[in-house]
């Protein structure tokens, strides 16, 4: 059963390195393994902390994105809103709809800079683990 775990050990740690969270899994595992590598406990231990810290970083990042999007959205809106100036029921369905496509696009458009904004942004939430546990914790 030994060799069991090892291997599940090695394939969660080569599957979170292909998804090019190699380093952060190096070092998370590097920091929750308590023992020898032998050590099996140690080892699932150290596995598990690389999971949690993996998914709470996709999560982040889930969160840090869509926050942009929004804004990206509401700045289109205030600008439709100043070229219209006052809107009724109609135009409004027809506004969130064409806010909608404009800030699909521009998000297609701006895909480098928005993952690169994101990536600063956890990047900076991660020296302020208050308010990043809170984003994780409430969003």
């Amino acid at each position: 059963m030994p060799d069991v775990d090892a291997e599940f050990v090695r394939r969660c740690i080569d599957e979170l390195e292909r998804r090019n969270e190699g380093d952060e899994v190096k070092r998370v595992y590097e920091r929750e393994c308590c023992g020898t590598p032998e050590d099996e406990a140690g080892q699932r231990k150290g596995v598990i902390g690389a999971l949690l810290e993996a998914r709470d970083r996709n999560a982040l990042y889930f969160i840090v994105r869509a926050l942009l999007l929004q804004l990206i959205s509401s700045v289109v809106f205030l600008l439709a809103l100043a070229f219209l100036v006052t809107i009724n029921f109609i135009q409004a369905i027809f506004l969130g709809m064409f806010i909608f496509t404009v800030s699909l696009a521009l998000s297609r458009l701006l895909d480098a800079q928005l993952h690169m904004a994101t990536r600063m942004i956890i990047a900076y939430l991660e020296s302020h683990e208050g308010l990043r546990s809170a984003i994780l914790r409430y969003f």
